[in-house]
């Protein structure tokens, strides 16, 4: 797709591989039907995935931050992934945190609108 642009996918993911040039390949399961280009499952590949998933402060409590998990183990914290200060999941993924995941890079405000709005910087 066009470079910069950003789309928004809703589903189950069941699946994230990373490809030869970096890219990732993701396997979503659909939970709506309203986009008639929807398949039951479709893979999309991406240049980063930016979990922006509103989280208890149990970061495997979510199926998708648990499967990068199992990809990319990071350490952890209070229930809280220990990202790079750049918000990466580890150095060498294009996998970025924002959101109360990043309480523990971000702030407290990680999870509010002013901190998304500087961890954007």
């Amino acid at each position: 797709e066009k470079a910069g642009q950003v789309k928004r996918q809703i589903g189950d993911v069941s699946e994230v591989n990373e490809n030869e040039d970096g890219s990732l390949s993701v396997t979503i399961h659909s939970t709506s039907t309203k986009d008639p280009e929807w398949k039951q499952e479709k893979e999309i590949e991406v240049d980063a995935i930016v979990l922006a998933c509103g989280l208890q402060p149990d970061f495997l409590a979510h199926p998708l931050v648990q499967k990068i998990q199992n990809q990319w183990p990071v350490e952890s914290e209070g229930g809280f992934p220990l990202i790079s200060e750049d918000l990466r999941w580890t150095e060498d993924e294009n996998i970025y945190v924002l959101g109360g995941l990043a309480s523990l890079a971000v702030g407290p405000d990680a999870a509010n609108l002013m901190g998304i709005s500087r961890a954007a910087e």
